[in-house]
């Protein structure tokens, strides 16, 4: 039986409908409104960075993503912090987690209940039956970038643009303007960071990547980062066997699988140039300085042992370098704007293809 992923299946049923009669198919679009959105109509905005998960960004095409919070996790709008997750990396691998004692202990927490109204002795014979947690989706990393400006932040203001799904910083630091933006492509497979300053050379800044997974940080050239790791062999439950010590590590390949992530950064000639070079941070790895720079470009891959449900994640780390690493070729091979135009042609074909509107009040506004 051939694999129907959620967007795979959301491309061919809209494609089915190039298959009705020519009558039916102008009635379908006409009634659909899939012209562009007014500027603002589908942006949620915010006047300071995000200080916690919940309140970051959300972006990502449905195997790579992460939390754009806009700032440091500080609040501080000189920082960025992006969250990243990949959505085949958990811990451990596949094995029976019943557990075959458990009816041993139904007679007993029977009479502990219905006999001797013990609670409290029920409740831990209970804990008896329960077999292995269910494993545990695992963080990827993070991206941290850090702006160095020597006034104040001024007139911030972050956004995600669903209709072009896209999170975007803005903010200005004496007479420069600076605008972050960064989605993740389906069509490249990649993350695609890009950091820009309204006057040539104000662009100053450290880029670097950390998880809290098991991993390790280094520099493959003057401008890419790898990040390799490994997931936990186990995560116990609360309450379930092991929880007093839940995070289980093991060498043994997989037992929890490898992953690996790798990032690529540009900037731009055209607008100011820069420098790029690697500066090793004993505290934190390695990490990309940029300097003088005007516009800089980051685009990011990653790659899982993952190889199906049923099958033992152990698929070599080489391996796995090589498939995050190939997979960045590709997609540093095009600039931004050609890699944003892609994203926005991809994106917009399945968002735009229905819109809901609820009439106008008294006022011309749109109802809600």
């Amino acid at each position: 039986m051939s694999h129907w992923s959620r967007r795979s299946f959301l491309v061919n049923t809209s494609a089915a409908l190039g298959t009705l009669p020519l009558s039916k198919a102008r009635a379908l679009a006409e009634a659909l409104d899939t012209t562009p959105r007014s500027a603002g109509e589908l942006v949620l905005w915010y006047d300071k960075p995000a200080q916690q998960w919940v309140d970051a960004l959300p972006i990502g095409n449905g195997r790579l993503g992460a939390m754009v919070y806009g700032g440091g996790e500080d609040g501080a709008p000189r920082s960025e912090v992006l969250q990243l997750n990949e959505d085949t990396l958990w811990s451990g691998q596949p094995r029976d987690g019943n557990n075959l004692n458990a009816k041993n202990y139904l007679d007993a927490i029977r009479r502990a209940v219905l006999e001797e109204q013990n609670y409290h002795l029920a409740d831990d014979l209970c804990k008896k039956m329960q077999g292995l947690f269910a494993e545990a989706y695992q963080p990827l990393g993070n991206l941290r970038l850090r702006f160095a400006h020597d006034t104040p932040v001024a007139d911030y203001r972050r956004e995600l643009d669903l209709d072009a799904a896209c999170a975007r910083t803005y903010y200005r630091a004496g007479d420069v303007k600076f605008e972050r933006e960064v989605f993740v492509s389906a069509s490249a497979q990649a993350l695609v960071f890009r950091a820009t300053a309204s006057k040539p050379g104000q662009l100053n800044c450290t880029i670097s990547l950390d998880s809290f997974l098991q991993k390790s940080v280094k520099a493959v050239s003057g401008r890419r980062l790898l990040l390799t790791g490994k997931a936990a062999a186990h995560v116990a439950g609360a309450g379930h066997p092991g929880s007093e010590k839940p995070i289980h590590y093991s060498d043994e390949a997989g037992a929890g699988m490898y992953f690996a992530s790798i990032l690529d950064v540009q900037t731009d000639v055209r607008t100011g140039g820069g420098n790029s070079a690697i500066a090793s941070d004993a505290a934190h790895g390695d990490s990309i300085v940029i300097d003088n720079a005007t516009t800089v470009t980051i685009v990011l891959t990653a790659a899982t042992g993952y190889r199906g449900f049923q099958y033992k994640p152990d698929t070599p780390l080489d391996a796995i370098v090589s498939q995050a690493t190939h997979q960045l070729d590709l997609a540093a091979a095009d600039n931004f704007e050609t890699l944003r135009s892609r994203h926005l042609e991809d994106h917009r074909k399945l968002f735009r293809r229905v819109a809901l509107r609820l009439g106008t009040d008294a006022s011309g506004q749109t109802s809600a």
